[in-house]
């Protein structure tokens, strides 16, 4: 959390982002104005919400279709890709702001090869191999981190939409019987497949 802090303080310290309208899932049918009227910010920061509750509906239910077909080896394929995106993609967007933040000059060759390295062994770390504790938390907890901060660029009638939509989502697909969080978990309960 103070990694995430630390990140929104150096980036955006007068609280606006110089990158504010660029594309997200979270802003992908509406790009919140600041003289549109509230009315108007809050039905576009519904469908932005719905689509983004259904985006993660429709993979939770892909995940869960891959498991009960035995597919474990193209869930941890995503998973690394996603990993892997994470580290790579949005990670270097981030190290690369932070870079210019501070005016650090760096050439490209060693910036490349840092941000290589940094997401190969962030993501062998955190799905296949065994290393410290202590690495894979540390990347687990710069996962968590970074996307956290690119929802900090999420427009502010969308970011509440989409808390109170996630929340009533995962209620929803953990609580009820037919659920797919919950029919994984117990699907995964009845199997002797170890994710972890």
């Amino acid at each position: 959390m103070a990694f995430c802090v630390f990140l929104v303080r150096l980036l955006t310290p007068d609280g606006v982002d110089s990158d504010e309208a660029a594309p997200s899932i979270g802003t992908v049918y509406y790009q919140e104005q600041e003289e549109d009227s509230s009315s108007a910010k809050f039905g576009g920061a519904l469908i932005n919400a719905l689509i983004f509750v259904a985006f993660i509906t429709v993979m939770t239910f892909v995940i869960f279709l891959l498991f009960k077909y035995h597919c474990t080896k193209f869930i941890w394929g995503y998973m690394g890709f996603a990993g892997f995106s994470i580290f790579a993609g949005l990670g270097q967007g981030v190290m690369l702001q932070v870079l210019q933040e501070l005016d650090i000059a760096l050439d490209w060759i060693t910036y490349t090869v840092i941000v290589w390295n940094f997401s190969v062994v962030g993501t062998l770390a955190v799905f296949f191999w065994e290393m410290p504790i202590s690495l894979k938390q540390g990347y687990l907890i710069f996962i968590g981190a970074i996307t956290a901060f690119y929802f900090t660029r999420i427009p502010e009638w969308t970011t509440w939409l989409l808390l109170v939509m996630m929340a009533l989502y995962d209620l929803a697909a953990v609580l009820t019987p037919v659920g797919p969080l919950r029919v994984l978990v117990e699907l995964a309960q009845e199997r002797p497949v170890w994710l972890f």
